[in-house]
Parts: C-alpha cells; structure tokens; sequence
C-alpha cells in the first residue's frame, strides 16, 4: 500500500505542479506589462514637460521632484529679479495678469495724474487749484503703493513660482493630451522672448499715445491757449529777465528815460516809447504780485513828489496785510491803535521805493519811542489785485506796465492763485474775481536785494487819481 500510495502521490504532483507553476508563473508576468506601461507613461511626461520648459528643464525638473517628494523647493532667483519678463517669457500669462499686471496700476496712476499736472498747470495754464492738489496726493500715495508692490511681488514670486510653474504645466499636458512628437503644439507652447518684447512696446505706445490724446484735447478745447503759447514760443522778443550774465546793470531810476520824472505832473504813458518784450507766466505772476501789494493798499499813485506821509501809510498798511504778526493793539490815552515797530516800516519803504525816511506823527499817527500807532480800523476791503497785460522795455533796467484792476470775492482776498496771470485761470479761479472797471500803468526797476531779483517801483497812476 504504501509503494502504490507513493506511486499516486507522484503521479498526482505530476498532474498538478505545472498547473499550478504555470498560475503562479502567470500571475507575476501578469504584472509585468502594467509597470512596463507606466513607467513609459512617465518618462513620456518627463520628455514633454522637458520640452515645455526649453531652457534650464534641468533645474526645473529636480524642483518638480523636490515638491512631488514633499520637499522644499528652492528660492527661484531668476523669478525673483527678472519678474515679469520671465514670466512673460515662460507664457505663464495668468499668473501675470493676477499678479504682475495688478503692480503696474499704481504707477499708471502716478504717470497718469503727474502727466495730467504738468499738462493743467504748464500747458493749459489752469493754474494750481485744489483738483490740482488731488492730483498730487494721488500721484504720492499711488507712488509709494507701487514701491511696495515692486518689492513685495518680487518676493512672492521667487518664492512660489516653481511650485505654480509645474502645477500649470501638468494641467495643460493634462487638457491638451500633449505627447512628445506634438511638435507643433509643444512649440506654440515653449518658453519665446516675443512677449516679453511686444509688452514694452506697446506699453510704451500706449503711454505715449494716451498723453497725445490728453495734449491734443486740450489744444482744441482750448485753442487760444495754444495760439498764446505758439506766439510766445516764435517770439523773438527778449525775456523780461535782466541778469549780470547779459551784461544788463541797473542804474539809478533817474538815470532811465521815465514819464515819472520829477517835472511830471499828469499820468501820459502813451508818449513814451519802449520796446515790448514777452513775458514767462512765472514773471507775469512776479510782477502781479508786486503790483498787486500796491493795489490792494489803495496806494494808487506815486513818482517823485509823492508826500512822505503816503508812503509811510503805505508801509504800514502793508505789514498790516502780509505780516499781521507785526501789528499789536494797544490803547494809548483811552483810544484804540495799531502798533507797529518803526524798523518794519522803515524796512518796507527801502524795499519798495528805495527811500529812507524819518517816522514822525500826523494826522492823528503818533510816532513814539520808536513805534507808530495807528488809530484802530477794521470792516476795510482788501480784495483789489493787479494783472499786467502789457510790458515794455524803457531801456536801462527801466520797465513800463500796463495792468487791469481786479477785485476778488470777500473769502479769496489776496488768495495766491489769484496772481497768476488771468488768462490761465480756470473756472474756479475765475468765479472767485472779476475785472473792475479800474486800470494803471506803472514803471518799475529791476534790482537785486538780498542777492535776489525783485523790483521796485518808480512811478504809478491809475485811472482813479
């Protein structure tokens, strides 16, 4: 039994063991074509996103394999510093657009409104108004937005890129089933230095084109602006600007050939003779300015023989207006005065007129222990300014001005706005003053005083004298 029980049991192992070594045999080799398959898989992902990336895949790929693994990737430095023209570069267009092109608003902005200033203020001549100021604030806070999104983005770009670079690869490998014998898809795809190039071009385009239309708009909403500014550009005429430099000196103002000579008793400026000459909007407002301390005193009329008790008045008056600070109230033998230290007045008319006169009282002023008291005054309207719109060259530093008088609204008394020269006002402006019905000539002598240029005056008459 046991001979025929061996027998069978061998015979049975026979039977069996190549079924069952081929089962097991068949299922390792099962297994086989699975991996065979993806590991094509992957190295055929591998040589398309190598493809994609073009230059430098080998740093690429390492990072990619650094994240796949769940480690840190390194700090993309070339992201960092280069920025939006490797992103652009790379074609990564959607991570330009969220994160790049919003960093750019905030100096468009400042471009914009800096442009729109000098365009308001220079060419149109709208002045410098509280829009104006706006626009200044804009141009700072946007200015600065821009300085630290240009150094934040940056940083958040080389820090994250390489993770958004391969996240985005794989999905448009994903979408497009991209193989590598896509040629012409892997090229349409593949990192081109064409954008980066055609962005600067036409944001330069684009800049430029957008002033051209600001200018323009203006010139012809505007066309005696720009017929004002062409003259002044072709005229030949000598800037009103005496300096050492063009061998110009000036003389005393006797020694000029003025209608104010100490013989002159009546105002005829049309008998003098002089050349005209072109004045810079900053000169126009200079000699506004000047005049206009004149004007706004009622200090109309002036030449040689003017009394000194005028010119003292005026010289307080003026302190009055410009340097309140150096007026005090006081009350002497029960009356009410204004107080100011004789220096100031003395000052003022050696500014103004280049005289030197001695303080004494009249006509209810008291001058006392070096202070002149003027009885107290207040309700007065100050709001009368001039507006030269005309200059002529008398020769030796000597210069003829014909002027409008203008009276401004009660609340804009001697708003500095109101000096710039009246056919740049803008609206604004010119609902706060109004022409008067007033005018004067005045001729004035350019000097040089505390090693600045200024003027002082040498004769003055207006229509109301």
């Amino acid at each position: 039994m046991t001979g025929d029980a061996a027998a069978a049991a061998a015979g049975a192992v026979e039977e069996t063991s190549p079924a069952a070594a081929n089962g097991e045999i068949g299922k390792i080799n099962s297994t086989e074509p699975a991996r065979s398959a993806g590991t094509d898989d992957a190295n055929e992902n591998r040589e398309v996103l190598k493809s994609l990336i073009g230059k430098n895949s080998d740093y690429y790929l390492e990072q990619f394999d650094k994240i796949d693994r769940g480690e840190k990737s390194f700090f993309n430095w070339c992201a960092c510093l280069l920025f939006w023209p490797m992103l652009l570069y790379r074609k990564q267009y959607s991570y330009f657009l969220k994160r790049v092109a919003l960093g750019f608003i905030p100096p468009f902005i400042m471009s914009v409104t800096l442009l729109a200033l000098y365009f308001r203020t220079e060419v149109m001549l709208g002045g410098f108004t509280v829009f104006d100021k706006i626009l200044v604030l804009l141009s700072l806070v946007s200015g600065l937005a821009a300085i630290a999104y240009g150094i934040a983005m940056p940083i958040a770009c080389g820090k994250g890129f390489n993770k958004y670079y391969k996240e985005r690869l794989q999905a448009i490998v994903r979408e497009k089933n991209i193989k590598s014998t896509d040629h012409a898809m892997i090229k349409k795809l593949k990192p081109s230095v064409l954008p980066p190039i055609l962005y600067v071009v036409a944001s330069y385009l684009i800049f430029i084109l957008l002033g051209t239309v600001i200018i323009f708009a203006g010139i012809m909403v505007l066309p005696e602006k720009a017929d004002k500014l062409e003259g002044f550009i072709e005229s030949e005429h000598e800037i009103l600007a005496p300096t050492p430099e063009r061998g110009i000196t000036v003389p005393p103002a006797s020694e000029a050939e003025s209608v104010f000579l100490p013989t002159e008793e009546t105002w005829q400026p049309e008998n003098s003779q002089g050349e005209k000459v072109f004045l810079s909007n900053t000169e126009l407002k200079s000699l506004n300015i000047f005049l206009s301390n004149f004007i706004e005193a009622y200090f109309e009329e002036y030449s040689a023989e003017t009394d000194d008790e005028e010119l003292i008045l005026f010289a307080f008056l003026h302190n009055k207006l410009n340097n309140s600070a150096r007026i005090k109230d006081e009350m002497l033998n029960g009356e009410f005065y204004e107080v100011i230290d004789g220096g100031h007045i003395t000052n003022t008319l050696m500014r103004f007129f280049s005289r030197n006169l001695s303080l004494y009282s009249f006509d209810g002023c008291i001058y006392s222990n070096g202070k002149f008291y003027v009885p107290g005054a207040s309700g007065e309207y100050y709001g009368y300014f001039a507006q030269v719109f005309k200059v002529e060259d008398k020769g030796r530093g000597v210069y003829g001005v014909y002027f409008d008088i203008y009276s401004a609204e009660y609340d804009y008394q001697m708003d500095k706005e109101l000096y710039e020269p009246a056919d740049t006002w803008n609206a604004i402006i010119q609902s706060r003053a109004s022409i008067s019905d007033r005018y004067g000539y005045a001729e004035v002598q350019r000097v040089t005083l505390d090693n600045k240029q200024t003027y002082q005056l040498v004769g003055l008459h207006t229509n109301q004298k």
